[in-house]
C-alpha cells in the first residue's frame, strides 16, 4: 500500500470506510424508492411532545434525521 496511511484504531478504520463510500452511497440512495420517510413520519406522529429520539444507523442522517430534528 505505497502512499496510503493505514488506520490502526477500529474507530478510525470505520470512519475512513464511511468517508470512502459516502458520496457513492448518497448517489445510489437518491435513485432508489424507499419507504424511510413514510416510516419517519409515522414515528413522528406517535411520539409525544418533547420526546427524545436517538437515531441509530442513520448513515448521513438525510433526510430522516432532519425530519426528526425539526421537532425541537
Amino acid at each position: 500500500m505505497a502512499g496510503r496511511a493505514v488506520a490502526r484504531e477500529p474507530k478510525e478504520i470505520v470512519a475512513r470506510g464511511y468517508d470512502a463510500i459516502a458520496l457513492r452511497y448518497a448517489e445510489w440512495a437518491g435513485q432508489v424508492d424507499s419507504p424511510v420517510m413514510e416510516w419517519v413520519r409515522d414515528l413522528d406522529e406517535q411520539l409525544g411532545d418533547g420526546a427524545d429520539v436517538l437515531e441509530l444507523g442513520c448513515g448521513r442522517g438525510v433526510p430522516g434525521t432532519r425530519e426528526l430534528a425539526r421537532r425541537h
